[in-house]
């Protein structure tokens, strides 16, 4: 990692078509920190493109029909103005308000973004402009922005005035693409202040209630009177920096201003990535420079995602736009949950501690759903509330009570973390569990526990009766409680502390052995859920490229009817439990759902690569793997203008550790298995395990295990058990 051609994402990096594709560029070089996040726009445009998380506004879901229980409200992040915004005029008053993009760079070991532009007016006369902007990962409330100007083919005087339009208002988007944000853009400005070194207002929605402070103060310059520069001679330059403040009302903002300069910004910055890249270093040989970069780029952003000062979740697009309006999934448990588990445990907690803190609103959502014991979480949700207006592959989704329960025992499985286990774990397993309780039927003729009417993670198939991943989640979800119910007894936690009794949790235990899983006997393979293999297969060889993602271009019953998976749910369940079946099993299974399954969601081909590495089919791995890396950097799905794929980002990430490392833990116990591709000589990747800080070097003839920092550390390496301790600190198995 020490090539600074890894750590520096400039323009040239992108294809020709890319580099002239601002909103693509927009998403690609958004700064966040967790708490908000600034895209790229330009300088001299009225873009908005500023996102905090969890500020959302509200309106009524209209419905043609509407029955009961159907969700009442949307939940929008709030799109607000573009922070870097600025006015530059002539002496004649004439804007420069056209921009060219000649140049940006993206330095990930300091998070500082470089733009290079050359501005215009109309008359066709130039100036040049460049802008340094960087985020506060530490002090979560501060932006800063620093602008030199420079003469191009106009040499003169220019007036600059900075831009604060916080109560723009600006109509509603309808788009006919359920993945982009019909935003809600109104805001209203309240209790206005200014004064010669700074503005200062609060941001109130209408609907939700919301308040956040707004300020912005200027480095030497009265804050927002026009700052007039003179670039009259061809050396001449002007360099003026705003700095901007986004945090609670309560805040002294004067106090908040008084001592920020853009060097503690760095300086605060390059000690945060500094840590990142010591906790969280992955790289690949030398010679691979794209691969290192990609890779290195993608976990940057599953960074600036997340903070360990709040206990929100992640959005589906993180703070990178407003895709999917904000909302948070959950991709956010499958995902990022696993890669900060293994990386920054607080980050993890705290993304688990937020479905806590919502639990009450998931109690109330199964209520509704007609189930008189335990939580149903909401789909999509910022506010706990669901907000997903299409309930079949919406609300139907209850799989997503499972995810929770997955993340909550893989965070354990990491860190041992008994008391967030005994603080906010354990009564989630258990009111998940109680809803499948609930929710299950008994056939009484096999004895089997059955799930009528639901929707697994293929969108494409809504509304079936078990679905395999479904079912098998569901089945783990009850199994788990009683585990984590005995751990808390050793330590002092009844079960009454939980309002609940041995009977119960017994009761719950025994169901999971009785959960049906469905199975084809004639193809030897699970079947996604008990009509899926009996529908005609999708016809793939009369269907245009163009007509994918098919959801924009085929009526939601014409999928339905069809055999055709946007992602594959069996082979999702093998990644997580790889051991269920046979090799032979497995093999049928990648092969046969591979045939019907179209990526069209971004999360499938993390699985694929996963799979394969694991079925030693080393060339597809590492294909899936390139375009899981590449996918937003490459713009692969044609989306990434709405923001980045942050659950891909991470399946990036976790190809490398389930699928080429072969990845597991099992009663505190590392496992690794060389699945590493042809093509990649080297993988280097450092990951925390139970509070030790390892380092894992892979090639095609070793696996190398290093303890950087901890205590004892129990491993399986190739089969074979090894412990590493601070006096043998290094292992290394040879896999040839």
């Amino acid at each position: 990692m020490k090539n600074n051609t890894f750590s520096n994402l400039r323009l040239n990096f992108f294809p020709e078509p890319l580099r002239k594709n601002l909103s693509f560029l927009e998403s690609i070089f958004s700064l966040s920190n967790g708490k908000f996040g600034v895209r790229m726009c330009s300088p001299v445009s009225e873009s908005r493109g500023t996102f905090i998380n969890g500020f959302y506004d509200s309106k009524k879901i209209t419905y043609g029909e509407k029955a009961f229980g159907y969700a009442d409200n949307t939940q929008t992040i709030m799109n607000l103005p573009n922070l870097r915004h600025i006015r530059i005029v002539n002496t004649n008053n004439i804007s420069f308000d056209t921009s060219k993009l000649i140049d940006v760079c993206l330095n990930m070991k300091t998070g500082v973004l470089k733009e290079d532009y050359i501005l215009t007016n109309k008359l066709n006369e130039t100036i040049k402009l460049k802008v340094t902007s960087a985020i506060d990962e530490y002090k979560t409330s501060y932006y800063a922005v620093k602008y030199k100007l420079l003469p191009g083919s106009y040499n003169g005087k220019i007036k600059i005035t900075k831009i604060s339009n916080m109560d723009v208002y600006t109509n509603e988007y309808n788009y006919t693409d359920p993945r982009k944000s019909n935003s809600i853009n109104k805001t209203v400005i309240k209790k206005e202040f200014k004064n010669d070194k700074f503005y200062k207002c609060l941001i109130y929605t209408e609907k939700s209630k919301q308040f956040i402070t707004y300020a912005v103060t200027c480095d030497g310059y009265n804050v927002l009177e026009n700052q007039y520069v003179n670039l009259s001679s061809s050396k001449a330059s002007k360099t003026i920096t705003y700095y901007t403040f986004i945090g609670d009302i309560n805040q002294n903002i004067y106090h908040c201003f008084k001592n920020i300069n853009f060097e503690d910004i760095i300086l605060d910055n390059n000690n945060y990535w500094t840590n990142v890249w010591n906790n969280s270093l992955v790289g690949f040989s030398n010679d691979q420079i794209k691969l290192n970069c990609a890779i290195m780029y993608n976990i940057f952003q599953l960074y600036q995602s997340s903070s360990i000062n709040n206990q929100l979740s992640i959005s589906a697009k993180g703070l990178s736009g407003d895709g999917y309006e904000g909302h948070y999934f959950w991709d956010t448990e499958m995902y990022l949950v696993p890669f900060f588990s293994l990386n920054n445990p607080k980050i993890a907690r705290n993304l688990l501690k937020y479905r806590y803190n919502v639990l009450e609103e998931a109690k109330k959502r199964a209520r509704t759903l007609g189930i008189k014991k335990g939580a149903l979480f909401a789909w999509r949700t910022i506010n706990g509330k669901e907000a997903s207006a299409y309930y079949p592959a919406g609300t139907a989704q209850y799989h997503i009570n499972s995810d929770i329960a997955y993340s909550i025992d893989y965070y354990y499985k990491c860190t041992n973390d008994i008391k967030f286990i005994a603080k906010y774990g354990f009564e989630m397993l258990l009111e998940t569990a109680k809803f499948w309780k609930e929710y299950s039927q008994l056939d009484e003729e096999t004895g089997l526990l059955k799930f009528f009417t639901v929707t697994g993670p293929d969108e494409y198939t809504v509304l079936v009766d078990n679905d395999y991943y479904t079912n098998i989640m569901a089945k783990y979800n009850l199994e788990i409680v009683k585990n984590y119910a005995t751990r808390l007894e050793d330590i002092g936690y009844s079960p009454e502390s939980y309002h609940t009794n041995w009977q119960e949790i017994e009761e719950l235990y025994q169901l999971s052995k009785r959960v049906y899983l469905p199975y084809n006997k004639k193809k030897k393979i699970s079947s996604q859920d008990d009509s899926f293999l009996s529908k005609p297969k999708w016809p793939f060889n009369k269907v245009s490229k163009d007509n994918y993602p098919l959801l924009l271009h085929y009526h939601p019953l014409t999928i339905y009817r069809y055999q055709v998976a946007k992602q594959p749910d069996v082979l999702l369940a093998r990644s997580l439990f790889p051991d269920k079946v046979s090799t032979e099993q497995l093999k049928l299974e990648y092969e046969y759902y591979n045939s019907v399954t179209t990526h069209d969601s971004s999360l499938s081909k993390p699985i694929f690569a996963i799979i394969a590495s694991k079925l030693e089919k080393k060339e597809q791995a590492f294909k899936y793997f390139q375009e899981s890396l590449f996918l937003d950097l490459f713009n692969l799905q044609s989306n990434t203008e709405d923001g980045l794929h942050m659950a891909n980002i991470a399946g990036s990430w976790m190809i490398l550790t389930k699928g080429f490392l072969g990845i597991k833990i099992e009663k505190n116990i590392l496992y690794l298995q060389n699945n590493l591709p042809n093509k990649l000589n080297h993988l280097k990747i450092r990951i925390t395990f139970l509070n030790a800080l390892i380092e894992i070097n892979a090639s095609n003839r070793y696996i190398k295990v290093k303890l950087l920092k901890g205590e004892k550390i129990k491993l399986i390496i190739q089969k074979r058990k090894v412990i590493i301790d601070s006096k043998h600190n290094e292992v290394c198995i040879n896999t040839l």
